[in-house]
């Protein structure tokens, strides 16, 4: 149906859409076989899809866009308000000379915004190839005049009115040197983007409910985590979590994927696995709700195990320990000394205790 549709509007005629596809090193993916497009090549056709569905799909809304399926989205009505999209043609997480992403892009569903993608000289010459070339990106590799280049050259004339997001909105875990949580809790998305600060002060997971009563210590203080108001993003790119271990290798059955959209109502996305709290009124009266019950995802075993809420915040902050100096000695003791401590942090393939603090060495997991 896709390549019928692509021929019909674009006059682009795909052979096969369905290829194994390799990295040549060259910086581009290709197909085994050259008779056959790449799978990967799907995603250089993103600027095109306006114009493939105007007539019909998209008929009747302002606005159309793509997302990857590594994003995990927060609420994008607190970013997306009214008022500033209609200020704007283009809205992109890439900040100038970038302007083009293939993770995610909203884009004013107009006719000259549809076809934008026209303007290109490759299109026109190179759309036959079987190659993956980013053109939907800002990296292509030969370079060419890809998506990024046309909405670059439209702006400067004045044409088009880009808005590009910021931290503020949008992250990821490219660059991470420390363990990322991203907390999705009845449609907000939070991420503990300060390494220097505990986890639990950043997220909104993993918090007691409405009216239950406060956790302290000994000595009445309350703990940190009931004051945290989280981290807000509404968009995380979670490209290199999803390729850790317990993540890239979860096998998630039809009744779990059913269970997670019907009854999950938080879930934290780590590169250990996936903390999943059911929302159900069942689930929530078997433990007290300052101690909610929450199912954690694993692989490559397919690993499910049902904890509580403190026993995750004394994982969380176990995790600290393996960054902040000034938690190593709270961690050793909790762990059973300095070895032990140290040994936790390996394993979960965190920065390593050492006497004069941490190390620099990151341990993929």
């Amino acid at each position: 149906e896709l390549s019928k549709r692509l021929q019909c509007a674009i006059g682009l005629q795909l052979q096969t859409t369905f290829a194994n596809h390799r990295f040549s090193g060259a910086g581009v993916f290709t197909s085994m076989d050259d008779s056959q497009y790449s799978a990967a090549r799907m995603t250089d056709l993103k600027p095109m899809l306006g114009e493939v569905f105007e007539a019909d799909l998209l008929k009747g809304y302002d606005w159309w866009g793509h997302a990857q399926e590594d994003i995990i989205f927060g609420d994008l009505s607190s970013c997306l308000r009214p008022a500033s999209l209609r200020t704007i043609d283009i809205f992109t997480p890439f900040v100038p000379p970038y302007n083009s992403s293939g993770v995610f892009m909203l884009l004013r569903n107009r006719p000259d915004i549809n076809r934008l993608w026209r303007r290109s000289r490759y299109s026109s010459r190179e759309l036959p190839n079987a190659s993956y070339v980013a053109f939907d990106e800002w990296w292509t590799v030969p370079r060419i005049e890809d998506f990024s280049a046309i909405l670059r050259r439209a702006f400067d004339a004045g044409e088009l009115r880009i808005s590009n997001g910021s931290f503020s909105w949008f992250s990821h875990d490219l660059a991470a040197d420390h363990e990322l949580v991203a907390c999705w809790h009845a449609g907000a998305l939070s991420l503990n983007v300060d390494k220097t600060q505990p986890i639990l002060r950043q997220i909104s997971c993993f918090q007691p409910e409405a009216g239950a009563a406060k956790q302290t210590t000994g000595g009445g203080k309350v703990l940190p985590w009931y004051t945290s108001r989280g981290h807000s993003v509404c968009l995380f790119h979670a490209r290199e979590t999803k390729r850790k271990r317990p993540i890239a290798s979860l096998a998630v059955s039809a009744a779990e994927h059913a269970f997670l959209q019907r009854e999950v109502d938080e879930f934290a996305l780590t590169g250990h696995g996936l903390y999943v709290a059911p929302a159900s009124a069942a689930e929530r009266t078997r433990l007290p709700s300052r101690n909610r019950r929450y199912i954690f995802f694993k692989g490559p075993y397919n690993i499910r195990t049902a904890m509580s809420s403190t026993k995750i915040h004394a994982r969380l902050q176990q995790l600290d320990g393996c960054h902040d100096k000034a938690l190593q000695p709270i961690n050793s003791e909790r762990l059973g000394g300095f070895s032990a401590a140290s040994s936790w942090c390996w394993r979960h393939g965190v920065r390593r205790l050492t006497p004069g603090g941490c190390t620099n060495k990151t341990v993929r997991r």
